[in-house]
């Protein structure tokens, strides 16, 4: 076993155990060999790498966040003309982002990446698990649950802040 740390801000250090090639089952020793053989690899991630960390998905039936909400409330649309039960939604979310952590998946292609392996990541997602595991080059191609943009004049902040005036029942400052 190979246990590498990866270095998370300025004094954090989570372990990894990445297991040997000998460990692998025989398709997974051709995908890492693969990817650790080839010098333009880049991962692309969906809800699925962000499940085990108790982030719902959206589609899957009994547990899919789009069985819960009405999906025109959580369009640029629905937020304009009803911004409060725009956050209604958002809380259950953000509830369940602030309690999830990286799973192995996301240390993974952290490592992968630490190795010079793989190039980064595009995601789907909009947790910051690829991040908050390490990973450096990470493309969100729907936004950040990190951060809340301000669509009169593109200011930025924390998303823990807005949620924090929503929570009290407060407008955030940035809408």
């Amino acid at each position: 076993m190979d246990r590498r740390p990866i270095r998370r801000g300025d004094n954090i250090h989570v372990f990894v155990t990445i297991p040997d090639v000998e460990d692998l089952n025989n398709k997974a020793k051709i995908f890492l060999d693969l990817v650790l053989s080839s010098s333009n690899v880049v991962a692309f991630t969906g809800a699925g790498i962000s499940t085990d960390s108790g982030i719902p998905d959206y589609r899957s039936p009994g547990t899919g966040i789009w069985e819960k909400i009405d999906q025109s409330v959580v369009s640029i649309d629905g937020f304009v003309r009803e911004p409060f039960r725009y956050y209604d939604y958002s809380l259950e979310l953000y509830a369940a982002r602030k309690a999830a952590k990286p799973n192995i998946a996301h240390y993974l292609l952290a490592e992968l990446e630490n190795r010079g392996a793989l190039k980064g990541i595009i995601t789907q997602n909009v947790d910051g698990l690829h991040q908050e595991a390490g990973s450096g080059h990470v493309h969100e191609l729907h936004g950040s649950l990190r951060q809340a943009v301000c669509l009169d004049c593109s200011a930025l902040q924390s998303m823990d802040e807005a949620m924090d005036r929503v929570i009290s029942g407060e407008p955030p400052p940035v809408m």
